[in-house]
């Protein structure tokens, strides 16, 4: 992929053409930013505390306080720093969450060539579906919002039903998940791994059989949300044979990476879906003004595979500057197309770890998808890919 560093660049400008007018955008004088180094100088990195004024704007109604009219969206996390945070969803930004994640499919088949499992039944392990409305916008988990958005083709092959996934109590919840799949072709399972844990051991508690013997034709799971290593073995010892897995980094704040290779470690960073990355060194995450770098144009002391770098994002619904800290950092998302490089990437998310270290937590930008040089929109495409794999031929994603 030859694009990352003029996508990076074609997002940075685009966003804060939309972002100088919103009261964020005006506070820190935006309007008069033309270069990277000069957003650096406005916009301070700050924590979600810092931030929360700007949040409590929009839940009282307030139009254009971090991005362009108001969020669809806001999706509810929990932290250790500041308890309950809301995270904005703009309709620019919802595609990502949607679309990342079909790429990773896709990706899958193209390389595999397994498209057997589009036949069978999926399910999708997630949070109830059922908002709540804050400042009368729809507010839930990441996972319940995305539920919306399940798109219609694989609407007839879902599992479990609408219903069983508004249940709130989990134990009830798992009951009435296993008594609507035990009898079903499932092809495909997905969710994050102590979910999905729990979902074997119910299986097997009922039928004495491994998971394989019970889904036959189970040949794909999907998993995100917690470090996949500690949960990998006895997941796969539940199944009873070998299946291929795909991993992905999704975070309230922005779907950051995911697994595009079945041959080769890491997760593929997307840089043009919406998102304009910073990186910080994991020395100075804590630091009053730590050093700041973006894709366009990185030192070379920081392009070195011992060099661990945190990651802090910028989108339409992002608090500007943010220091993404109660997030997870991956110790296999690379920048480097033959994989050669390792970030730590702490993004905005505090649920998404693969190799999981957790901070504190500051905030970079609300961005939102731009168009790319040639005009196309961006949206759906993968946003956190490092610079120097776009350098290269690499790249796995698909274009549309």
């Amino acid at each position: 992929m030859a694009t990352a560093v003029e996508d990076q660049e074609a997002i940075f400008k685009e966003l804060l053409k939309t972002v100088k007018t919103t009261d964020f955008g005006k506070e820190h004088h935006l309007q008069d930013v033309l270069v990277y180094e000069e957003f650096v100088g406005a916009v301070p990195i700050r924590d979600y505390e810092q931030f929360k004024p700007y949040i409590e704007k929009i839940k009282e109604g307030r139009h254009n306080v971090l991005w362009k009219g108001r969020p669809i969206y806001f999706a509810k996390t929990s932290g250790t720093t500041s308890g309950v945070k809301y995270i904005p969803i703009s309709k620019d930004s919802i595609g990502n969450h949607i679309n990342t994640a079909r790429n990773a499919l896709l990706c899958y088949i193209a390389e595999s060539g397994n498209t057997r499992f589009t036949n069978g039944k999926m399910i999708f392990l997630s949070g109830s579906p059922e908002l709540e409305r804050i400042g009368g916008i729809p507010t839930g988990r990441l996972s319940g919002i995305v539920n919306h958005h399940v798109p219609s083709y694989l609407r007839k092959n879902q599992l479990p039903s609408y219903e069983t996934n508004c249940i709130e109590e989990w134990e009830q919840k798992l009951d009435k998940i296993v008594s609507e799949t035990i009898d079903q072709d499932m092809t495909l399972i997905s969710g994050i791994p102590p979910w999905m844990q729990m979902y074997f051991d119910e299986l097997v508690k009922r039928t004495g059989k491994k998971v394989a013997d019970i889904f036959p034709n189970f040949s794909v799971m999907v998993q995100g949300g917690v470090n996949f290593g500690p949960y990998k073995a006895k997941l796969l010892e539940s199944i009873g044979k070998k299946i291929d897995t795909i991993e992905l980094f999704p975070a309230s704040e922005g779907f950051f990476a995911f697994q595009d290779s079945q041959n080769e470690e890491g997760l593929l960073l997307n840089t043009n879906s919406g998102i304009f990355f910073e990186f910080v060194p994991a020395g100075e995450i804590f630091n009053e003004k730590p050093t700041r770098l973006s894709m366009l144009g990185l030192p070379a002391q920081y392009e070195h595979p011992d060099t661990r770098r945190l990651a802090c994002a910028g989108r339409d619904r992002l608090p500007w500057a943010r220091r993404c800290c109660d997030g997870p950092q991956h110790d296999a998302i690379h920048a480097d197309g033959p994989r050669g490089v390792e970030l730590d990437l702490c993004s905005t998310a505090r649920r998404y770890p693969s190799c999981v270290r957790e901070h504190g937590r500051r905030h970079v930008l609300p961005f939102g998808h731009p168009r790319n040089p040639r005009g196309r929109r961006l949206q759906g495409q993968h946003h956190l890919q490092g610079s120097v794999q776009r350098c290269r031929r690499h790249d796995r994603r698909p274009t549309g």
